[in-house]
């Protein structure tokens, strides 16, 4: 079985990690793979580490959310022309399958695979409206793309009208990676932290969608109040928002909180920084299509306080394994305080966490899926 997986991103988001998940499960079935980038980054160097080779196709870099009249105009030929390169990387490779992992590379790579006659699975990781949605359900009722699979119900949803032998709700995962590891020795002393800091975090790419804004506004008065509290922003800005870590900054100056929030940029070792905290809070103000962070600091056994949107509410048990509150700052700012006044509660909710990580959230039974999938697609070809 040869599969050509095409993404859109190179950086590591959460539609990156379960790429590679994937990837790496349909190697060591013994398939062949091949992956599809329009830039280096950090996604191709973990790629190059597994000795799975990668391919470039051209496809420019779009704003977040609602794109631009002059995004709009230039997506069609520039959709085309990296189509032109997808059918050359895949005259070349002759792949069985085709893995999209991307919007904005769902067009190219249907007018290729329609051209070349391949199967397409094409994964959904956002909740897409409006144009968008428009043109994706036109790509996914075209004859070549024969699965869509969807991270949650959520995302499902705005696809209504979508075949039902197409449609298929796999879910997201936790890695393999992240559940199994072991627990990470002085993973305090590895971000500064000493005997008595209480560590709160957030993790994740910033943005203003994903509200580390609001965690900040929420935790200002907690900090003042406690000289123990480190607060730990993890990630980094990139093209959609490049100067949201200087806004940031600002902020926790404006709110007299320097202090206490350490910015840590890109964090390699997600392991080791979930061990660390006490408390993770995912403050996301958008419609958050699954939340795979939250999914993550369960399999480390921590509490979760989220924000009551999209995907989150199918994850996060609320006053189970964490908190789900509406998105504002008072309503944040209560759930953590509660769990950072009860050690006894932040234990009992993370051993709740990962026990139902465990049992909803595992890799391997929606890897095997995907395998399958795959498997039938080729049979009926």
């Amino acid at each position: 079985m040869r599969v050509l997986f095409v993404d859109q991103y190179a950086q590591i988001g959460g539609g990156q990690r379960i790429l590679l998940d994937i990837v790496e499960d349909f190697k060591a079935a013994g398939w062949e793979c091949v992956v599809a980038l329009p830039e280096d980054g950090p996604l191709t160097e973990i790629l190059a580490n597994n000795s799975i080779s990668v391919r470039h196709f051209p496809l420019p870099r779009m704003m977040a959310g609602r794109k631009s009249l002059k995004d709009q105009l230039t997506y069609f030929p520039a959709a085309i022309a990296a189509s032109r390169e997808l059918k050359r990387i895949a005259m070349e490779f002759a792949p069985d399958v085709v893995f999209c992992n991307g919007p904005r590379c769902v067009l190219p790579t249907v007018l290729m695979a329609g051209a070349m006659d391949v199967p397409v699975i094409c994964a959904v990781h956002l909740i897409f409206k409006g144009r968008e949605r428009a043109l994706l359900s036109w790509c996914f009722r075209r004859q070549c793309v024969r699965a869509v699979t969807f991270c949650s119900t959520v995302a499902a949803e705005a696809f209504p009208d979508l075949p039902s032998d197409k449609r298929t709700l796999i879910g997201n995962w936790v890695s393999p990676r992240i559940q199994a590891a072991p627990p990470t020795p002085e993973a305090r002393k590895l971000f500064g932290l000493h005997e008595g800091q209480i560590a709160v975090g957030v993790v994740g790419r910033l943005s203003r969608k994903k509200g580390q804004r609001l965690f900040l506004e929420a935790m200002a008065p907690l900090a003042h109040a406690m000289p123990n509290l480190r607060l730990l922003v993890a990630g980094s800005s990139d093209f959609e928002d490049p100067e949201e870590e200087a806004h940031l900054r600002t902020i926790a100056a404006d709110l007299g909180m320097s202090y206490h929030v350490v910015f840590l940029g890109n964090v390699a070792n997600t392991v080791a920084l979930m061990d660390a905290l006490d408390v993770l809070v995912v403050p996301s103000i958008w419609e958050e299509p699954f939340g795979l962070v939250a999914v993550e600091g369960m399999a480390r056994g921590l509490p979760v306080v989220a924000s009551r949107s999209g995907g989150l509410v199918d994850i996060v048990e609320n006053g189970e394994t964490g908190y789900l509150v509406e998105r504002d700052a008072a309503s944040i700012r209560e759930a953590v305080k509660r769990l950072i006044g009860n050690p006894v509660l932040r234990e009992e909710m993370g051993r709740k966490g990962l026990k139902r990580v465990m049992g909803a959230f595992s890799a391997p039974q929606r890897l095997e899926a995907l395998r399958q999938m795959a498997r039938n697609l080729l049979a009926i070809a």
